[in-house]
């Protein structure tokens, strides 16, 4: 008798309700991907006395979600349902996150190497760093600090199985997350109603190019249908939702983009966005949807930040008691805590600032009333008049005044608060799209006659218009074609990333709270490399890095962010003579109280000498830093000789190197650009969309190859060629008045 009681109590606390009220099976699965990683994170990270007691806190928090019947149903499994998760796949496959797209997508430099660093590091990661060691005092490795929901299970099986594995966990479990959001999405219709809702989710986004027309002009707008190219503006086809602002700095991303560049985002916003739409009338979902938020924290703040105007509506028309259970005020916050710590520790201050500090009331309104019509009042007003019923809708209004907020304030260098947080109130606004375009099983009628026809029609074509956007950032995807086995990424660490990607990915010196909870692993404490070379700098020489130390540098400082560091390396092995490196992006310094520590990688060859320095504001160079190597001579060896080609500059090849030479070198004569179109003999040795030019395009600038040798002025550059067979190299300089001079070499090197 006393354990029925038992047993009893606790299956009330632990929330056993009727079976009626029990979450569909898309839900619980949905609810488990969302959670996972965190529980994957405590038991991997912490000691066992944090996660096993908070770990049983929040599985026992969620198990009244999770309870029901866990077979999938015959009746579930329809063709047409079968097809949207087809088509996730091919979505997926369309980013960088399958694979094999999207090459160019700047935001996964970052991602891929975290999660090989994930995989590489005993956890929790504490990144091998060396800089803080040159300061006065050693200094503990940083510890890899960023919302790591979508990284956590991908990073458990690099860690298990090697790199390799990221190959394939990576696309299934992005491809496993958007399919629950389409299907989500899509719940509730067949046949070609699934397939509309589909499209109008994929390809759904504000209509940006208005803007820019409105702003810029039709001439700013180049369309190219010619799949060799790409439709969008003329600055950048990923960028088009940066474009014709003018005043303020704000995005809201279309889900193409937001699912190419930061699936993370997407993915978490997707989840709790259509469950708090789709079930927030079910008790067991409101019971933890504090527990949710907190592990929808952990994917990304910025979404769990834009969720608290969604989560207010559905208190508002659900009201709080269904909220006030021990899961959401115990469980959650336990876990948000922890979370909370693990994010604000050793966090940089990225500044902000409201969006009419620097350009005035006047200006702020103009751009923001461009803004908020072109993303998504103006959609949402015809909604609005279309279904009237809308309007006692506390989350689509919650969504309207979430999107009119979030660019108010300007937050970090890429405003993340609206460019992230925007994310589920425009899942929000994208919903009832749907609804009023091809509205599922129980929501009401349209407006009728003439004017909900005509609203109908306007509300199609709005969506038309807006995805030029998703199609522009498509098409710059296919045309961005690249596929990189994990496995096949050497000397890519977070730690050696610039520092602007660092910045929020790192704690530097994590606090004794922290350190406390976390897992008892060894913390190194990095020893300094061998004085090797002095001048404004002292270098150090490691195995795989140079280190730079100035003290007493205080905020004269100068990091890479121009670019201004140079290293040049000689070979020990002679052959070729002699080479460059000149790769800035991979320099990072730090000021550590007044010293000035900068790392700057060494090639993977041996070496005989080095030659580091800095350049002026002139493109001259100061602060000569030497170890056995004589800089002028080896430079001047390369441009000695005939060249096999005259013009400003004369052109010599060596080796697998292309060098520009001038003897008297004016400050005109390296400001423009440079081009270097490269044709090679076999058609197959073309970058993808490059075979109707029938040739790789390497222009670049005097700045980042080439260097100022001596007093007289002379000035060199030099380029590395490729590796395949090469027919032709067509180079010269342009600016915006045309081309200033240009040579053909025929060089015909295998």
């Amino acid at each position: 008798m006393g354990f029925q009681r038992i047993w009893s109590f606790l299956s009330g606390a632990l929330g056993a309700r009727d079976a009626s009220d029990e979450l569909p099976l898309l839900y619980r699965v949905a609810i488990l991907y969302l959670a996972l990683p965190a529980g994957v994170w405590l038991v991997g990270w912490f000691e066992w006395w944090v996660w096993l007691p908070l770990g049983a806190l929040c599985a026992a928090a969620l198990w009244p979600a999770l309870r029901g019947d866990w077979r999938l149903r015959r009746e579930d499994v329809r063709l047409d349902s079968v097809a949207a998760v087809a088509a996730a796949g091919a979505w997926v496959g369309t980013t960088a996150a399958g694979g094999f797209f999207d090459e160019g997508n700047g935001d996964w430099f970052s991602l891929r190497t975290m999660l090989l660093d994930l995989g590489r590091h005993a956890w929790p990661v504490f990144l091998p760093e060396t800089l803080g060691a040159y300061a006065a005092g050693d200094y503990p490795d940083p510890l890899l600090r960023f919302y790591l929901g979508w990284h956590m299970v991908p990073g458990l099986a690099a860690k298990v199985f090697g790199p390799w594995a990221l190959n394939w966990i990576v696309p299934l479990w992005t491809w496993a997350g958007t399919a629950m959001v389409l299907l989500m999405f899509t719940r509730g219709r067949r046949g070609w109603r699934l397939a509309v809702a589909a499209l109008i989710f994929a390809f759904f986004s504000g209509m940006d190019i208005l803007r820019v027309i409105a702003v810029e002009g039709w001439d700013y707008v180049d369309i190219d249908v010619d799949l060799s190219g790409f439709p969008g503006i003329a600055v950048s086809p990923g960028s088009i939702e940066w474009e014709g602002l003018r005043h303020i700095f704000a995005q809201y991303s279309s889900n193409m983009t937001a699912l190419a560049w930061t699936p993370h985002h997407f993915i978490a916003s997707g989840i709790c966005a259509l469950t708090a739409l789709r079930m927030g009338g079910n008790a067991r979902f409101l019971a933890v949807a504090g527990v949710l938020l907190a592990a929808a924290a952990f994917w990304s703040v910025f979404v769990a930040v834009g969720m608290l105007p969604l989560m207010a509506a559905l208190a508002l028309r659900s009201g709080l008691r269904p909220f006030l259970t021990w899961q959401n005020l115990l469980a959650a916050p336990a876990l948000a805590g922890l979370i909370g710590l693990y994010f604000a520790s050793g966090a940089t201050d990225f500044g902000g600032q409201w969006i009419w500090a620097g350009v005035g009331w006047a200006n702020a309104l103009i751009g923001l009333g461009r803004f908020w019509t072109s993303e998504f009042l103006a959609l949402a007003l015809l909604l609005l008049a279309l279904r009237p019923a809308m309007r006692r809708e506390p989350m689509f209004i919650a969504a309207i005044i979430a999107l009119l907020v979030l660019p108010l304030y300007e937050y970090d260098n890429v405003n993340n608060l609206a460019l992230r947080g925007s994310i589920p109130a425009l899942m929000t606004i994208c919903f009832y799209c749907a609804e009023v375009i091809v509205p599922s099983e129980g929501h009401s009628a349209l407006r009728g006659g003439m004017f909900g026809k005509v609203g109908w029609g306007l509300a199609c074509s709005a969506l038309v218009v807006g995805a030029f956007t998703p199609m522009t950032q498509l098409i710059f995807a296919l045309n961005d074609f690249g596929y990189a086995r994990y496995e096949g990424v050497r000397n890519t660490a977070l730690i050696d990333l610039p520092w602007r990607w660092q910045a929020q990915r790192v704690a530097l010196d994590p606090p004794p709270a922290l350190l406390a909870l976390l897992s008892d692993e060894p913390r190194a404490r990095r020893e300094k490399g061998t004085l090797a070379a002095s001048g404004d700098y002292d270098v150090f020489l490691e195995r795989d890095r140079l280190v730079l130390v100035k003290r007493g540098a205080g905020g004269d400082c100068e990091f890479n962010y121009d670019g201004r560091f140079f290293l040049v390396v000689a070979p020990s092995d002679g052959s070729p003579p002699f080479r460059a490196v000149s790769n800035p992006q991979n320099v990072r310094g730090r000021l550590f109280g007044d010293t000035c520590v900068i790392r700057m990688p060494l090639p993977d060859y041996a070496i005989s000498g080095f030659a580091v320095g800095q350049y002026q504001d002139d493109g001259s160079v100061s602060g000569w830093m030497l170890r056995d190597l004589d800089f002028a001579a080896a430079y001047s060896s390369l441009a000695s000789g005939d060249p096999i080609a005259r013009s400003v500059f004369d052109l010599r090849v060596r080796d697998n190197l292309l060098v520009y030479a001038k003897a008297e070198c004016g400050a005109e004569d390296t400001r423009e650009r440079f081009f270097l179109h490269i044709v090679p003999a076999n058609a197959s040795d073309l970058r993808v969309g490059r075979g109707v030019h029938g040739f790789n395009n390497a222009d670049f600038w005097f700045k980042d190859y080439g260097l100022r040798i001596d007093e007289s002025g002379s000035c060199v550059a030099i380029l590395p060629l490729p590796d395949y067979e090469i027919v032709e190299v067509r180079t010269g300089q342009f600016n915006d008045d045309g081309m200033i001079w240009a040579e053909s070499i025929d060089i015909a090197r295998q």
